[in-house]
């Protein structure tokens, strides 16, 4: 156990859209993916992009469920069409636990999010998301989303880190962030620690996304002392799982085996086995853990990585005066 302001926290309780919820060793996570979004048009019109469907959703978590799946982290942001109504309709039509997120998508998505609307009252919402939840339905955010654009981080990505970090500083919940195409991923990491977020409350995203990923690569970035997502399992446009696979065992042989969180990053109905796309909801459960098996990794690491390290990461860091709920 843990204290936060004089109270005792479980070391496994996450926060989930129904309430904290005390994990279990053996829950199999997807600690990234998207359950309902639509991007700002200046972002992109791609219908694909519209995942708008909650039957074609609950349908895909079922196949999660059904594969093993326990757990997964919604990382649609404020600016990205979250909708924490559908999400809580989800988890309860399922049983999946939903691990959802606050923040904001690269520009120019937050551009127009945060047009004429007051900075401290965005970031005074960051803050409540968090402690006492989203207003309309209660559901606490369990972390912050922070992006940038692949080449260069825009005036407004500096208004949202700054946005995030404030928040941070009261809520102490951890932030994920979104590097387009892998790209910036130290700039992140010293843009965040120089605000004072310490590299244990960091996950870097999609860093598998650049091609030719090297383990020198990877190891520059967790050298920093962060965590790092592989979150494009089962998509061949971003390499295949065997090469990642290869790397993650570089990676738990070099002892950086509890910095590795997995995810599919599936937003897109064209990635919904229910539309006959790859890879699925059900991927990691039902695909990449037995991959995992097979190139020699152990029950232990298999949970390490699918399981604790998730667990470890999304941990709740502010109290709660809800019960958990029950684990079935």
């Amino acid at each position: 156990m843990n204290k936060i302001g004089g109270a005792e926290l479980s070391l496994n309780r996450v926060e989930t859209v129904l309430g904290p919820y005390d994990c279990k060793e053996d829950d199999i996570w997807d600690a990234h993916l998207h359950l309902w979004c639509r991007p700002h048009p200046s972002v992109s019109n791609d219908p694909d992009l519209f995942l708008q469907n909650e039957i074609m959703a609950e349908k895909e978590l079922k196949r999660f469920k059904e594969a093993g799946g326990s757990i997964v982290v919604d990382f649609t942001p404020i600016d990205y069409r979250r909708n924490p109504h559908v999400l809580i309709n989800l988890s309860r039509a399922t049983g999946v636990k939903i691990i959802m997120c606050t923040g904001f998508y690269r520009s120019p998505g937050p551009d127009y999010y945060l047009k004429d609307k007051d900075i401290n009252t965005v970031k005074q919402q960051l803050v409540n998301e968090v402690k006492f939840g989203e207003e309309q339905t209660g559901a606490r955010a369990a972390f912050y989303k922070w992006a940038t654009s692949r080449d260069e981080i825009t005036d407004t990505e500096y208004v949202t880190l700054n946005l995030i970090t404030e928040a941070h500083k009261e809520t102490k919940a951890p932030i994920a962030t979104h590097c387009q195409r892998g790209r910036l991923a130290v700039t992140q990491v010293r843009l965040l620690k120089e605000k004072g977020v310490s590299p244990e409350n960091i996950l870097i995203g999609h860093l598998d996304m650049i091609p030719d990923l090297t383990l020198d690569m990877l190891l520059e970035v967790l050298n920093t002392g962060v965590n790092i997502a592989f979150d494009q399992l089962g998509k061949p446009k971003y390499g295949l799982d065997f090469h990642k696979i290869e790397l993650i065992k570089q990676l738990y042989e070099l002892g950086f085996g509890d910095k590795i969180l997995c995810g599919t990053d599936i937003g897109r109905f064209s990635c919904f086995e229910e539309s006959g796309g790859i890879p699925g909801y059900a991927h990691i459960p039902k695909k990449f853990k037995e991959e995992l098996a097979a190139a020699g990794f152990s029950n232990e690491q298999i949970l390490t990585l699918l399981a604790i390290n998730p667990a470890k990461f999304y941990r709740t860091r502010t109290e709660s005066n809800i019960e958990p709920q029950p684990q079935f």
